[in-house]
């Protein structure tokens, strides 16, 4: 689906892929389907959609560090491979054990976007909350065996130090953007 983001008086389009791909660790023919479906995914982003501002995100139904069929390559390799156009952001939870289902040990559930947001993505803000079965009685029979599953984005632009620092990031900011003077008419030079 598409959506737009709307922010300081502008517009950022976002196409977001949400999947449910083939289940099953048991079976090679539900593994090769899971490969041949993202290789697909990404050839056809990649041919069609190169300059899009992408979250591709769902449940995978397999991992992104090793597949969940007998420890084989992931079926999201061309995902993870390609760290100039897409970085799975939920990848670190993955390698730290965390897991996303009720029931199963491994993340299977992920967050994939396109380099177009990569500033925009709050560096370390994926997480799985898993607190939901504290907050919902019978969580897995009333609501899901998958737990939520998030990532944060700030689509605003700073300009300083201080703005970074309200933001929660205390660094220096990523990108600076010089806007017109204001009030116009202003001076008609200006010293940075």
């Amino acid at each position: 689906f598409l959506f737009d983001v709307n922010y300081n008086n502008s517009k950022q389009r976002v196409l977001s892929i949400n999947i449910h791909a083939k289940a099953s660790i048991e079976e090679p023919d539900s593994y090769n389907r899971r490969k041949a479906a993202a290789e697909g995914l990404y050839d056809e982003l990649q041919s069609r959609y190169s300059d899009a501002n992408i979250i591709f995100l769902g449940d995978y139904n397999d991992d992104v560090d090793d597949s969940i069929y007998n420890d084989r390559q992931t079926p999201y390799y061309d995902f993870v491979n390609d760290t100039t156009n897409y970085k799975v952001v939920t990848k670190p939870l993955s390698e730290s054990g965390k897991k996303s289902t009720v029931g199963y040990s491994d993340m299977i559930d992920h967050i994939t976007i396109s380099n177009e947001l990569f500033d925009e993505y709050i560096s370390g803000s994926a997480e799985v909350r898993t607190d939901v079965e504290t907050l919902i009685s019978n969580y897995e029979e009333t609501t899901s065996d998958h737990y939520p599953v998030w990532s944060h984005f700030d689509f605003n632009t700073y300009t300083s130090i201080e703005d970074d620092e309200k933001r929660g990031k205390g660094e220096i900011a990523s990108r600076i953007t010089l806007l017109p003077n204001y009030p116009n008419p202003f001076n008609p030079t200006t010293t940075i």
